[in-house]
């Protein structure tokens, strides 16, 4: 018996079309030759196979996002190192020069921003936890970040806190957006307060650890 499988979209009385797998058998019996036909609804399987493309056309698309946002946050950091640079020695300068210092400084961080998006979006994954020490996270996170001089910067971290566990690289993400958000904040200075302390919630017989805190003044 030879099955020859083939597959086809049945037109329904409503107008819609099914996918079907038809297959299809030659036979001999009694000297006469025959043919044998069986149908099957593989729209499931249709559904998997289109996710399973669409999957794998998201992970070539967070690649290539990947790599041109990391192409291109080292000319915006000169830019806006640049700008910053400016803004500093031009602070007696002309009302117009300083608007367009202004809007330089915009929109860089309206470009990091996209940048940090589409980062993100290649970045899906689920937390990795692991035991970690917030405090040298944050540490590591401040590292990265340029503080403008304008701007008071005050660390209170309780080194006795337990390490706690967590993934190293979302945190890390949590506390560079919220510290960058807040120095952008302030862009005639101020002060900038970071405190981490234990918080026991009223739910848990144990104390929460992770409990941290940022003040602007």
């Amino acid at each position: 018996m030879n099955e020859i499988p083939f597959d086809v979209n049945q037109r329904r009385i409503g107008g819609t079309y099914l996918p079907v797998e038809i297959i299809g058998s030659l036979f001999t019996r009694g000297g006469q030759r025959l043919a044998m036909a069986i149908a099957r609804d593989i729209s499931e399987r249709k559904q998997m196979d289109e996710e399973l493309v669409r999957k794998e056309k998201l992970v070539t698309i967070g690649q290539l996002a990947s790599g041109v946002a990391h192409e291109l946050r080292n000319p915006l950091g000169v830019i806006g190192n640049s700008a910053y640079f400016l803004n500093m020695k031009l602070k007696d300068a002309d009302k117009k020069v300083q608007k367009h210092i202004d809007i330089l400084q915009r929109d860089v961080h309206r470009a990091n921003r996209a940048l940090t998006n589409l980062l993100d979006f290649s970045r899906v994954r689920p937390p990795s936890l692991e035991k970690g020490n917030v405090n040298s996270i944050i540490k590591d996170t401040l590292a990265d970040i340029k503080v403008p001089e304008n701007i008071s910067l005050e660390i209170h971290l309780n080194d006795e806190l337990p390490e706690i566990l967590v993934d190293p690289d979302q945190i890390r993400q949590v506390f560079l957006n919220v510290i960058s958000n807040a120095v952008q904040a302030m862009p005639e200075g101020g002060l900038l307060e970071i405190n981490r302390r234990e918080r026991r919630l009223k739910w848990r017989k144990k104390p929460a650890y992770l409990s941290w805190m940022m003040t602007l003044a």
